[in-house]
């Protein structure tokens, strides 16, 4: 996880090189007041599995603010409206499908995030199991995806993976079926500060294809 400092550092660096992408924060820390400033400035993203970083975040746009299941019970309650929770499993599916359905007005939805990984995994929702988790979505009562999250393997080709992550969001919108308001590709943000060309040629052209197809916020952490 990128300390704060460093992370400001990178996203300036980000918003230098004149990306239509946007950069998202991994923390368990409440930033300073300054710090915050500055996210809102540069329309940073937030990750957190704290409820009392989301309460701080009160500030942001709250669908740039995403808050993981290990919040737990009373941190997600206490979170409610503030964020996006993110899911990565089918039993958080069912539990926000639970913990949400007596807050909300009739003919309104729990807007959420997944987080998919590239490849089959014991439990999670993966490239290898979207029939699945979009059937599980599809029969909930209280939720809607809006979001998508894509952790990378930093041991491997970044610029391949991230072209395939980008076929996996589309793959993912129109099976599920949802309207995606953001994605973020987990782990680039360091790789593309210290200077992987390939890689940043490859964004560049996914976040012009973004542009024209899918309209989405395009985050990188």
């Amino acid at each position: 996880m990128m300390n704060t400092h460093d992370y400001i550092r990178a996203a300036e660096w980000l918003t230098e090189q004149s990306l239509s992408i946007l950069p998202m924060l991994r923390t368990d820390r409440i930033p300073a007041s300054d710090e915050l400033l500055l996210m809102e400035q540069m329309h940073s993203g937030i990750l957190t599995d704290s409820a009392e970083v989301v309460n701080a975040c009160a500030g942001l746009d709250r669908r740039s603010v995403f808050l993981t299941m290990r919040a737990g019970k009373d941190g997600l309650q206490a979170s409610r409206g503030k964020c996006r929770y993110l899911a990565e499993k089918d039993a958080d599916i069912r539990q926000l499908d639970a913990l949400v359905g007596p807050f909300l007005e009739p003919g309104y939805l729990e807007e959420i995030s997944l987080r998919v990984q590239p490849d089959m995994c014991a439990e999670g929702f993966s490239a290898q199991n979207i029939p699945a988790f979009a059937r599980l979505i599809r029969r909930s009562e209280n939720l809607a995806v809006r979001a998508l999250f894509l952790p990378f393997d930093l041991r491997g080709d970044l610029s391949c993976q991230a072209k395939a992550a980008f076929s996996l969001v589309k793959q993912i919108r129109a099976d599920l079926p949802c309207t995606l308001h953001a994605f973020c590709f987990e782990g680039l943000l360091v790789p593309l500060m210290q200077g992987d060309k390939e890689l940043l040629k490859t964004l560049q052209m996914l976040a012009s294809l973004n542009d024209t197809s899918l309209y989405a916020a395009f985050y990188i952490s």
